[in-house]
């Protein structure tokens, strides 16, 4: 574990975030009270990827909204957003990692 994995663990750990944790298999909770529903989202087409991408983002972000300072906020939004997915099912880690890869890829484009 390096040291960064190390700072984030250590963060979640002392805000007492609690792990992600599965609802059923086509949905999981992001912290205790976001459910991600993707029923509705075909995985094989990029906007639909990109929308459940935004969906746990945007949920991961709610969770962490109370934490003080911009840096700690953003640790907590991203190790919530790696919890969540460690609980999801496989089909969705592999549409969001493929969704930020498509997204890093336009963010690359425009510049």
């Amino acid at each position: 574990m390096n040291a960064k994995h190390a700072v984030i663990m250590a963060c979640v750990a002392g805000l007492g975030l609690p792990l992600a944790q599965p609802v059923h298999a086509q949905a999981w909770k992001v912290g205790p009270s976001y459910v991600i529903r993707f029923s509705h989202l075909d995985l094989s087409q990029p906007a639909d990827r990109a929308a459940l991408l935004i969906q746990v983002e945007r949920s991961a972000s709610k969770l962490c909204a109370g934490v003080r300072t911009k840096a700690r906020r953003e640790t907590c939004t991203a190790a919530a957003v790696t919890e969540s997915l460690g609980a999801s099912p496989s089909e969705v880690r592999q549409a969001v990692q493929t969704a930020r890869l498509e997204r890093d890829g336009q963010q690359q484009a425009q510049r």
